[in-house]
């Protein structure tokens, strides 16, 4: 069951991966970007030509409930345009569609929850992490759900204000992003473009991340451009402990490219092994847009 379910993820992270790319939305016209900054629309150029395709603008689906760029988009069908491509990932009905995949690997799922005694997947799942059974995690968002609720009401009829002075009788859901900044510019002064100059990722990474690690846990980060790692924009460092004893091997992946699946995450390329004297290799993933060559990269 672990074989075929190994499988099938493979399946359904290959065809998410092939829907994605296939999803990309190219743009003509650049007045159509109004609202973005130089760098996001040199990165939708570079998107583009990256494809072999000249003159246009591409805005891929990097993720499955919207996109970064729609807090800026200022052209609504353009946003709704970015939206939908990202809500039918997996659902078109095309050699990408992950339904029957995702249904082969609930069915199996199920079935291996039987085996070791559980009611279901969920209760597997849960049974050694810290929730500890599918009944503490319902009481749990019974708890914050109503408040999380009426406090998104809240917000969505700030918004919905604002959205009714630029003649939109109904708020959607490309709508959100985009008047959510509008609603921090009125209430908090708070634009989240001016704050990118001050997130460039290598200082983030260095003076915020690694300095945080040292402070908190006594590591230390060096690296290690000599390693090889899977692609050449994955930057590989070894990490050490306070003691300067070495402890694994850390590896950023931070940029968006096509070969990769939208969102951000972690993952382990070589597991822990005291038994077998094997330190790990983790590796952390995000969907950060390339900038311009020679321009540095801003953070939100």
């Amino acid at each position: 069951i672990n074989e075929e379910l190994s499988t099938l993820q493979t399946e359904f992270s290959k065809k998410v991966l092939s829907e994605t790319n296939d999803l990309a939305v190219f743009v003509d016209d650049i007045n159509e970007l109004d609202g973005l900054s130089e760098n996001q629309i040199k990165a939708c150029k570079a998107a583009a030509e990256a494809r072999g395709i000249q003159g246009k603008y591409m805005i891929g689906a990097v993720n499955f409930t919207g996109h970064p760029l729609l807090r800026s988009l200022k052209n609504r069908e353009l946003r709704k345009k970015v939206m939908q491509a990202s809500l039918s990932k997996g659902l078109r009905g095309n050699d990408f569609d992950t339904r029957e995949v995702l249904l082969k690997m609930v069915k199996l799922r199920a079935k291996r929850a039987e085996i070791f005694g559980n009611e279901n997947h969920a209760q597997y799942s849960l049974s050694e992490q810290t929730a500890g059974s599918p009944e503490n995690v319902h009481a749990m968002l019974r708890k914050i759900a109503p408040a999380a609720l009426a406090n998104a009401k809240a917000e969505g009829r700030d918004l919905e204000r604002l959205a009714k002075l630029d003649g939109i009788e109904k708020l959607e859901s490309w709508d959100w992003d985009y008047y959510t900044e509008k609603v921090r510019a009125e209430k908090y002064d708070l634009d989240t473009a001016l704050m990118k100059p001050y997130f460039e990722l290598e200082s983030v990474l260095f003076k915020g991340v690694f300095f945080s690690a040292g402070k908190l846990y006594g590591m230390s980060f060096k690296e290690r451009p000599d390693l090889v790692t899977y692609h050449p924009e994955a930057r590989a460092f070894e990490v050490f402990n306070e003691d300067g004893s070495k402890i694994g091997l850390y590896i950023a992946d931070f940029y968006t490219r096509d070969s990769k699946r939208g969102g951000a995450w972690m993952n382990s390329l070589v597991k822990q092994s005291h038994l077998l004297n094997q330190l790990p290799v983790v590796v952390n993933n995000l969907n950060i847009p390339k900038p311009p060559e020679g321009e540095v990269t801003l953070l939100t």
